[in-house]
């Protein structure tokens, strides 16, 4: 064997049915014998498909309904990464809050619509059940109403119970309801969420442990209906009604400024330039009721068609017609 025969033999090597390491075309598939382990490795298609199945797929810019999960899109709950629904943003701990909406609230931003299941064809006493129970509805806050619509005639129910703690998870409200309401009827926020944004924006103290504290709520400018008393139920609350209207859908106060059981227990509530009134023509009940002293009702001006506050002092009702005390009145 010679040098002649050695160079005669490798002389077409790779020139065959082989892949040029300079770079080559393929006529036919290329085998793997497995999935990369390393980030500079070829990978197989069964690499990349096991890769994509967790992924739900963009058709439009819209994720195809098949690929939600078992899960309802709202203002309070999301689809997360992991496939699940929560609550929404990263800020409220899992309480489906978002910065901006735990440090100031406003209220058309706690606005909610549900679409539950549960039998109210016939009035009485009822449990429904929410996908994702959205921030400030509970079903134990006391003086907690949702508005029943959409079939029968509408009203608003006083919850009376039920799981719901407002953390964006499914959960119940308890109530019973005065009208029949066929398949399709909806369960919304009494008050446009304003009701909802006055629970949210609360917390408890816990050194030294006190009651119910809060911050800022904001009702924006336009209109607002409320078909149910909004209790305000928290102390050092500001309640900024500046360029809003609120219509009083109901045959009761409109507003309740501290707890119905105790003039004591919430005080240091500030309601700037509440503006609005009753929209029926029954009832005698004030738009605004005060039972708790230094309740601030800045700039009423021709605000609430009537306001009433109980003094601590001589426990007498007193009546102020458009117009309101700056302070407690003694």
């Amino acid at each position: 064997m010679n040098k002649a025969y050695v160079d005669a033999s490798v002389a077409n090597v790779g020139s065959g049915n082989f892949v040029s390491k300079a770079g080559d075309t393929m006529t036919g598939p290329l085998t793997l014998p497995g999935d990369p382990a390393a980030p500079n490795q070829a990978a197989s298609k069964h690499y990349v498909d096991i890769g994509f199945a967790s992924k739900a797929d963009l058709v439009g810019g819209l994720v195809p309904a098949e690929e939600l999960g078992s899960g309802t899109a709202n203002n309070a709950s999301c689809l997360h990464g992991d496939s699940t629904w929560a609550g929404c943003g990263t800020g409220g701990g899992g309480s489906g809050l978002t910065p901006g909406m735990l440090a100031i609230k406003y209220a058309t931003d706690f606005s909610w619509t549900q679409n539950p299941t549960a039998d109210l064809s016939v009035a009485g006493a009822k449990t429904v059940t929410l996908t994702a129970c959205p921030p400030g509805v509970s079903g134990a806050e006391p003086q907690y109403y949702v508005y029943v619509s959409g079939t029968g005639t509408a009203e608003a129910a006083l919850v009376t119970g039920g799981t719901c703690t407002g953390n964006g998870l499914p959960g119940t409200l308890q109530f019973t309801t005065a009208n029949a309401h066929a398949a399709g009827y909806a369960v919304s926020s009494a008050s446009g969420g304003l009701q909802e944004a006055v629970i949210a924006a609360r917390f408890t103290p816990s050194n030294p442990a006190g009651s119910s504290q809060s911050g800022k709520v904001i009702v924006p400018p336009g209109e607002l209906k409320a078909f149910a008393r909004v209790s305000i139920r928290a102390s050092n609350l500001t309640v900024d009604f500046s360029g809003s209207i609120v219509e009083c859908w109901m045959n009761d106060t409109c507003i309740y400024v501290g707890d119905m059981s105790s003039s004591n227990l919430y005080g240091d509530i500030t309601l700037l330039n509440p503006r609005g009134g009753r929209r029926l023509r029954a009832g005698r009940s004030p738009s605004l009721r005060s039972t708790r002293k230094r309740q601030d009702c800045s700039t009423l001006r021709r605000g609430f068609h009537s306001l009433e506050e109980r003094s601590e002092r001589t426990f007498k009702w007193m009546t102020i017609r458009r117009s309101c005390w700056m302070d407690w009145i003694t």
